[in-house]
């Protein structure tokens, strides 16, 4: 590039270049592995008159997904079946968020990120925290705006991204309707970088409106009182319902108890804590989400269950009619 002076010469010059993002400093070494998609062969049995013999054959559509550096095996899927690769996503989710950093629609300073990899890569979580986007809906109660992504190799998670809170309070993760209108694609198809990018944009810019947004809610369903049954009739219909009826002393349930009395528990806590209203409520079920404790399944199985669980009871018919005494 070439810039004329006010005294008619000139000289060339470099245009600067942009400041280093934090999101440039994220240490992806646990993603760093290629993946290798291979036929699965399966024994086949032959009969030759009175003899039988054995081999193995290729099995039609189906592909083994294993890792190069340690040949473990991390899913078996059709042909139909499409993965960008870890490192490849989770640089378009970087790459959607420093976009977002330069039109400043994000503020990424202090940001904070960490990756979790399950069972030798089939599953990945990644979390962002981001502390310049903070509510407070009441003095002291503050919420830090966390981005949180999925991906899996094994076919159980699809690729999900979400916007919701990290409350500092008692370490709660606050899980928010955005958890089900967030960015969300399937292993059906690969996904171009561009049309990637773009559409986690188009989902991250609503979803960080909607966090800054939280805070009057919050405000309103601190001011909305709740007595004890109506939350626990709330949360027999929708995070502890269940479709096989069980009976206790004669009377069929459509409720885990084990559910309902965890949810009883920190109902009485946050009750406690924060008053009988619509927000102690909330942060009961927030708490019960992301408070698993012991478990038969695997922890981040059954968090990531539990915060769908409390994501469709915050966009259920039954939680709405607590809602409108709020408005």
């Amino acid at each position: 590039m070439r810039v004329t002076t006010t005294e008619g010469s000139s000289m060339n010059y470099l245009a600067p270049t942009p400041p280093a993002s934090p999101l440039d400093t994220i240490n992806m070494s646990a993603i760093d592995f290629d993946v290798i998609r291979t036929p699965v062969f399966g024994q086949r049995i032959k009969r030759d008159g009175d003899y039988l013999s054995q081999d193995y054959a290729e099995i039609p559509n189906l592909y083994e997904y294993r890792r190069a550096d340690n040949d473990v095996t991390l899913g078996v899927h059709t042909g139909s079946y499409a993965h960008n690769g870890y490192q490849k996503h989770m640089a378009g989710v970087l790459d959607a968020i420093k976009e977002m950093s330069y039109q400043d629609q994000i503020d990424v300073s202090d940001m904070k990120a960490g990756f979790e990899v399950y069972e030798g890569g089939k599953k990945l979580k990644l979390d962002i925290t981001f502390p310049r986007h903070i509510i407070e809906p009441a003095i002291g109660d503050i919420t830090k705006m966390r981005l949180r992504d999925w991906d899996s190799y094994d076919g159980s998670w699809g690729r999900r991204l979400t916007i919701d809170g990290f409350r500092l309070w008692c370490l709660n993760g606050c899980t928010s309707p955005s958890f089900k209108l967030g960015f969300y694609a399937k292993h059906t198809k690969a996904i171009s970088s561009d049309e990637s990018i773009a559409r986690m944009i188009n989902s991250m810019t609503t979803m960080v409106s909607d966090f800054s947004a939280d805070e009057e809610k919050f405000k309103r369903w601190i001011a909305t009182p709740i007595e004890h049954d109506d939350a626990m009739q709330v949360f027999s219909k929708t995070i502890g319902w269940q479709k096989q009826a069980i009976k206790v002393d004669g009377e069929s349930h459509h409720h885990s108890l084990n559910i309902m009395q965890e949810l009883n528990d920190h109902l009485k806590d946050n009750f406690r804590e924060a008053g009988r209203n619509l927000y102690a409520v909330y942060n009961a079920a927030t708490q019960w989400a992301t408070h698993v404790g012991q478990t038969k399944g695997q922890v981040h199985n059954v968090e990531r269950t539990r915060e769908s669980k409390v994501s469709s009871m915050l966009n259920s018919d039954h939680w709405n009619k607590l809602e409108r005494f709020s408005a």
